[in-house]
């Protein structure tokens, strides 16, 4: 399994787990799972478990992780290879039966006469009862009702265009066997109808990943791209979404996000077919730093789930630059999977980040040595503490003799090397190197801030496992008793949960 599925995979299963009940916070994919397995098997419920779109070449013991999780329920896998045949039951699912393809055809304009009816039947024949291909010829030959006749539509499609046969050439392998001249005649000739606004969209939609596109998402990145305001952006994507639908190039697929999906052929003919390579950059680039901007806010776990969409596409982006943006947004991407515990996919996201950051910025910029940092406490979820204690060590020194030993970020991999030492059980240089960063942080940030809280608290933990619980107890009453007066939604996260450790470490009465 790939790191990018796997990745996927964890978050499918923290949210299913979550939609249950299931407290998922600070446990591990695999206790994750197994706590939805007990569940499903305390309720006895008969249930459907769907893996679409599974890849080829996958190992037993790796498709097994994308079978239903418990007995009870069934799995029904969709895939475009037969290398799993063996595993079960095979629905193979071609092609439209002739009466389907013609009842498709014809939905919205049916044609006029027998001749009318004879030439919409063998326009299905032409395009191989393709489903798209069909749904797509229909919505064309309704926008020219009253300009072009079915027999006159189907001569033209026979004359296939340059362009055309070269993108048919290039379909052969995923349409039916000798149908692809018609198949791409009919999709270039329906993506030459748009106007500039539906164009733009199918151009945003090649960029992303194979995946429902939410409204909010195609707005910003028209305003982004075009320096629009947000009503204009809003009134663009309207108008995109009016052209694509009523020719069948795009469908809805949430009423409530106003999501659409745009079908990989479709997205495959825009790029096959782009003129203005410039557009599409601009928009690839527009949409980079609109999901940016909405990855930053990951740091709050309360809203994961509304980000899944968002974090597909990001995924398809990341592999198509290698510039800042692209950086920042693999950045972002990377901290999404490692707070799902997606720790390998997180950390291939970091290398790659730090290949763009360490090219272009260099070895001894901030944000490179802020990626390095990242991999640190990548490797230290792994449990590979030795590589990340190196890291962090190698980390530490750069930034002592540039930024200097009471910078903030100075003060940030000083207390991650204390952690990692923690970790390996050298507590008596974790505790210095703690009380270090406290006193600086104190002095420097103030004794509220929350990063002076999450020193004070490592401190305390150390001076507990040390064994020095009447330290402990000092440095917990002088620097984070004052945070139990405190209204909660007052405070940062990581005081929220430093404050809810020491309410749960009081013995109660």
């Amino acid at each position: 399994m790939g790191e990018e599925r796997e990745a996927e995979h964890i978050r499918q299963i923290s949210d299913f787990a979550v939609s249950f009940g299931i407290f998922v916070k600070d446990r591990s994919p695999e206790e994750i799972e197994a706590g939805l397995a007990r569940e499903l098997e305390r309720r006895g419920l008969p249930y459907l478990w769907i893996a679409d779109d599974v890849p080829s070449g996958m190992e037993r013991e790796a498709l097994h992780k994308w079978l239903a999780p418990h007995p009870s329920g069934k799995t029904l896998i969709t895939t475009r290879t037969r290398e799993y045949n063996a595993l079960g039951t095979l629905i193979p699912l071609g092609v439209l039966a002739p009466e389907e393809a013609y009842e498709l055809l014809t939905l919205r304009r049916k044609p006029a006469g027998k001749t009318e009816e004879d030439a919409a039947r063998m326009l299905t024949e032409d395009l191989g009862y393709h489903a798209l291909a069909v749904d797509v010829a229909g919505a064309l030959l309704d926008a020219k009702k009253g300009l072009e006749s079915f027999a006159e539509f189907r001569k033209k499609l026979v004359d296939t265009q340059r362009d055309e046969l070269e993108y048919a050439s290039k379909l052969k392998e995923i349409l039916p066997t000798g149908h692809e001249k018609s198949i791409a005649s009919t999709l270039l000739r329906s993506i030459r109808q748009l106007e500039p606004e539906g164009l733009d969209f199918l151009r945003l939609a090649s960029v992303l990943a194979v995946a429902p596109i939410p409204a909010s998402l195609v707005s910003a990145v028209f305003s982004k791209a075009d320096n629009l305001d947000e009503e204009a952006g809003k009134h663009r994507a309207m108008f995109a979404f009016d052209q694509v639908e009523n020719l069948s190039l795009a469908e809805g697929s949430d009423e409530e996000s106003g999501a659409k999906t745009v079908h990989t052929l479709v997205s495959r003919t825009v790029r096959f077919h782009e003129t203005m390579p410039d557009r599409i950059d601009l928009i690839q680039a527009a949409a980079v730093s609109v999901l940016t901007d909405g990855l930053s806010v990951i740091a709050d776990g309360r809203i994961h789930s509304e980000l899944k969409l968002e974090v597909a596409h990001a995924r398809q982006l990341v592999n198509r630059g290698d510039d800042i943006p692209t950086a920042n947004i693999t950045g972002w991407l990377a901290g999404y999977d490692h707070l799902y515990g997606a720790y390998r996919s997180a950390e291939m996201l970091l290398r790659r980040e730090l290949d763009i950051r360490n090219r272009i910025l260099g070895d001894v910029h901030p944000h490179t040595l802020r990626t390095m940092n990242n991999i640190a406490e990548t490797l230290r979820a792994q449990g590979d503490l030795a590589s990340a204690h190196k890291l962090n060590e190698q980390v530490l020194e750069i930034k002592r003799k540039i930024l200097g030993d009471e910078h903030p970020d100075t003060l940030m991999t000083m207390n991650n090397l204390a952690e990692m030492l923690s970790d390996q059980g050298d507590l008596a240089v974790a505790r210095k190197l703690e009380e270090q960063v406290l006193e600086k942080r104190r002095r420097i940030l103030g004794d509220e801030h929350p990063d002076t809280s999450l020193s004070a608290w490592n401190l305390v933990v150390t001076l507990l496992h040390i064994g020095d619980a009447a330290e402990a107890m000092e440095i917990l009453s002088k620097h984070l008793l004052w945070l139990l007066s405190r209204d909660p939604a007052t405070l940062e996260a990581n005081q929220q949960k430093i404050r809810e450790m020491i309410i749960e470490s009081i013995p109660k009465k």
